[in-house]
């Protein structure tokens, strides 16, 4: 597949993740499947460059969702701008923002990261994901960024 391809790909799990309010309920009862339809049955998640205790690797669909609900266990309720997203051949990164009121102060709170998706045949075979998100630029094999921080791009 071709990196438009393989970008509109990951659009399409964009869309489908962002057009729902995220719950662990949810997960756990398949509200994410359209999402996973963009995913490789094989698929490995990598979460160990965030450093956050408890979050690790995960393998295949059961294992996305397994990540899912850990990260959705720790930050809560959150929102999710995806602020940039970029192909490069087999790889496409994604840039995001997630706030949440959730987190155990109660107090707002405002991170970003990035995730690199590895695709083959128009489906994510690996995602790993970075605290940096020019750690995953250079991941990607893509240039530092020149996106001005302002709205989101989905």
């Amino acid at each position: 597949m071709d990196s438009a391809s393989n970008l509109a790909a990951i659009q399409r799990a964009w869309d489908a993740f962002n057009s729902q309010t995220i719950t662990v309920d949810g997960i756990r009862r398949g509200r994410l499947a359209e999402v996973l339809e963009e995913f490789d049955r094989g698929i490995v998640w990598d979460a160990t460059d965030l450093g956050v205790p408890g979050l690790g690797i995960y393998r295949g669909h059961r294992g996305v969702r397994r990540f899912w609900i850990d990260w959705f266990e720790i930050v809560g309720d959150v929102q999710t701008n995806v602020f940039e997203t970029q192909a490069a051949g087999d790889k496409v990164l994604s840039v995001c923002r997630q706030t949440s009121s959730e987190i155990a102060s109660g107090m707002s709170v405002t991170w970003e990261f990035a995730l690199v998706f590895t695709m083959r045949d128009g489906k994510a075979v690996r995602v790993e994901m970075y605290a940096e998100p020019e750690d995953a630029r250079r991941a990607a094999g893509l240039h530092p960024s020149a996106v001005p921080e302002s709205e989101p791009l989905l």
